[in-house]
């Protein structure tokens, strides 16, 4: 295979994407991504449709996600939008936990290929995702990850210390915030 003489059999490409932590469309170097006006117009139309029907948007999103799978701006902006997704409407605990899922694989996946720029917002938005869902030691080791942000991970912090049922630690933190206007560093 590395020389070229001979190719794998098509049946080993998903258990090789798998072992070299990848999907079969990079593996094959298949990515298309949209164009800007196309990116907006998904958008867009996810937005106009969630208006009306968040299952219909949801299911929308979920199937541009199959079709352009190694776009990672439009992963972003659908995830972004399935968050929300779930109060916006009021859904069932079920639908509500299945989109999330959804949300948090999709940053997941940004976080690891999208663009550098996408990749710290990527990060702080799962952070808060999985802080939101009580995955307090997997959101503080991304909030360890962050560099101090105009995102200001630190509100995430002040969160997680609240949910640990530390309140001096959050308070203190939120007080240090407001004296220096929100440029603390975390020790």
């Amino acid at each position: 295979w590395e020389t070229g003489a001979s190719c794998p059999d098509v049946a080993l490409l998903a258990p090789i994407a798998r072992a070299l932590d990848t999907d079969v469309n990079a593996l094959l170097s298949f990515a298309v991504t949209l164009s800007q006006a196309e990116l907006l117009a998904a958008v867009k139309e996810v937005c106009q449709l969630g208006e009306e029907d968040g299952a219909a948007a949801m299911e929308r999103i979920r199937a541009l996600t199959r079709r352009y799978p190694t776009d990672a701006a439009l992963r972003f902006h659908l995830v972004s939008l399935a968050m929300g997704m779930p109060s916006l409407h009021g859904w069932p605990e079920a639908e509500k936990a299945a989109a999330w899922d959804f949300a948090e694989e999709g940053l997941a996946y940004v976080r690891q290929h999208g663009e550098e720029g996408l990749r710290p917002t990527a990060t702080f938005l799962l952070a808060g995702l999985l802080l939101n869902r009580e995955k307090l030691d997997a959101a503080e080791k991304l909030l360890e990850s962050l560099p101090v942000l105009p995102l200001a991970p630190q509100t995430l912090y002040a969160a997680l210390y609240q949910k640990r049922g530390q309140p001096e630690k959050a308070w203190d933190l939120a007080r240090i915030q407001l004296m220096t206007g929100g440029q603390t560093v975390l020790q």
